[in-house]
């Protein structure tokens, strides 16, 4: 997305990048959430799905905190960076 990227070209530290994009994609899944849910499309078998996956984002969430208190501002970049190409190309290949 195009925000990752402003971040990353801007020169922001490391710490102030994470905490704005944990933020920014909070508040975006919620807007969607709220709208999906408004609209109808969130049945039970969403809900289900959710109530399995929630306790993985939360453990992926943690990890990914205690990775960055270990690396913080050395891999943080390149991270990023490496993971929006893997997005790119999956977009591509599927």
């Amino acid at each position: 997305p195009p925000v990752i990227l402003a971040l990353l070209a801007a020169g922001v530290p490391a710490a102030t990048s994470r905490a704005t994009l944990i933020l920014y994609f909070t508040g975006l899944n919620a807007v969607s959430v709220a709208l999906m849910a408004g609209t109808g499309l969130i049945g039970a078998e969403a809900l289900v799905w959710a109530a399995l996956l929630v306790p993985t984002l939360a453990l992926a969430q943690k990890a990914g905190e205690w990775l960055f208190r270990r690396g913080g501002d050395r891999h943080f970049r390149g991270i990023a960076i490496a993971l929006l190409v893997a997005t790119g190309v999956m977009a591509l290949v599927h």
